[in-house]
């Protein structure tokens, strides 16, 4: 995915974070790479450690337009499910992926399926790679 940084900053901890706007939206997430400034453009990952737990943070939504927006301190993902195996499934969101842990779907949930999880920024990292 193709992002640009809004803004860069370390916390009193000294971890990186980063403020993006992407293609789905404008979101907040640690950063994990060279040090990077406003203005830069970086093609990333997305890692999210925290869980996807069904009726909780992972939703069927009715909207089916991708997005990433914040919720608080929290990062919504919102794209079109790809099951996996052993309860780990994918969402498109635009022309990217993101991977969660998410247990047993719900019965009758089926591929292409719009969803949206949320979670904790915290738990969210961008990685910087190049093409």
């Amino acid at each position: 995915m193709r992002i640009r940084v809004e803004a860069a900053w370390r916390d009193a901890e000294g971890t990186p974070w980063v403020r993006v706007r992407t293609e789905a939206g404008v979101a907040t997430a640690k950063w994990c790479g060279e040090p990077t400034a406003a203005g830069n453009e970086h093609h990333v990952e997305w890692t999210v450690d925290e869980d996807a737990v069904w009726g909780v943070n992972a939703h069927v939504v009715e909207d089916a337009r991708s997005a990433l927006t914040e919720d608080g301190e929290r990062l919504v993902f919102r794209g079109r499910l790809q099951l996996d195996h052993d309860g780990v499934f994918t969402l498109s969101v635009g022309d990217w992926l993101v991977m969660f842990d998410g247990g047993t779907p719900p019965p009758g949930l089926a591929d292409g399926e719009c969803v949206e999880v949320s979670a904790d920024r915290t738990s969210a990292t961008l990685y910087p790679y190049l093409l």
